[in-house]
């Protein structure tokens, strides 16, 4: 298929060998995919360049974002021991969020969230993974779509960067922070998908021809993803991240893990 832009096939190495130079902090990152399109775990290789993530576990349990094989806690702040590998400058990568069986379990989780959405703006200098933003932005689940949108709009000075994973782009029009995810974004990752309002929102958020975007993302082979830059001008990187390891759901609520 012939497009205007230029476009790269890369492997995961060679993909993070640019993206670790091309995503500045402060720049947040649009993610895209149906259920099953690979996002998790794309969003795992987006983060690789990153030294201190928090991933935000707003499902309750989410067993791809367990796959990053990270540790996981209930506690905010961090537990002592995290906080002293971020004083010492030592990689500190967190899932935030117990698994919920129960109301009481989820109303936990749920504060939890907003709560750290709301330090982190203060804190700064970290990456926040908001994997499953239309939970964390909804008001009859998280309802933490007013602390979202400042971290989009506000955000860079403090160097906090957000990567926010929706499964379509309609979110913007009824979330205040979906919309801020689409227009703050400096980058947007897609995968393969037949509908055309996704298509159509990428090509407008990244300035591309419609017809150029919607055969691009259609041709897509599974599980991979494009990566568009807001520069019409910048090449469009085609990726298949590797695949993670499943690991086993933790048996007990405050237990650690891994």
């Amino acid at each position: 298929m012939e497009t205007l832009s230029e476009v790269e096939v890369m492997m995961p190495e060679a993909f993070l060998a640019w993206w670790s130079k091309a995503w500045e902090v402060g720049q947040h990152v649009a993610v895209m995919g149906m259920n099953g399109s690979g996002k998790t775990t794309f969003e795992h290789l987006l983060l690789a360049p990153r030294k201190y993530v928090l991933a935000l576990d707003a499902k309750g349990y989410d067993g791809s974002l367990t796959n990053y094989g990270w540790p996981r806690t209930d506690k905010w702040p961090l537990p002592r021991e995290m906080r002293e590998r971020v004083r010492d400058g030592e990689p500190c990568r967190v899932i935030l969020g117990n698994p919920a069986r129960t109301e009481k379990q989820f109303a936990a989780n749920n504060l939890l969230m907003r709560r750290v959405l709301k330090d982190v703006f203060l804190v700064g200098n970290w990456t926040v993974l908001a994997d499953e933003g239309i939970i964390l932005a909804h008001r009859k689940f998280v309802n933490a779509g007013d602390n979202l949108d400042r971290l989009f709009i506000t955000a860079r000075d403090r160097k906090i960067s957000l990567v926010y994973g929706v499964q379509r782009p309609s979110i913007g029009r009824t979330s205040p922070a979906g919309l801020s995810a689409f227009s703050q974004s400096t980058w947007v990752c897609v995968s393969r998908t037949r509908d055309e309002r996704v298509m159509e929102r990428v090509a407008e958020i990244c300035g591309r021809p419609k017809a150029e975007v919607m055969g691009l993302i259609s041709a897509l082979p599974r599980f991979a993803f494009a990566v568009l830059g807001l520069d019409p001008f910048e090449p469009i990187r085609i990726v298949l991240p590797p695949k993670l390891e499943p690991r086993k759901k933790p048996e007990r609520r405050n237990w650690l893990w891994p």
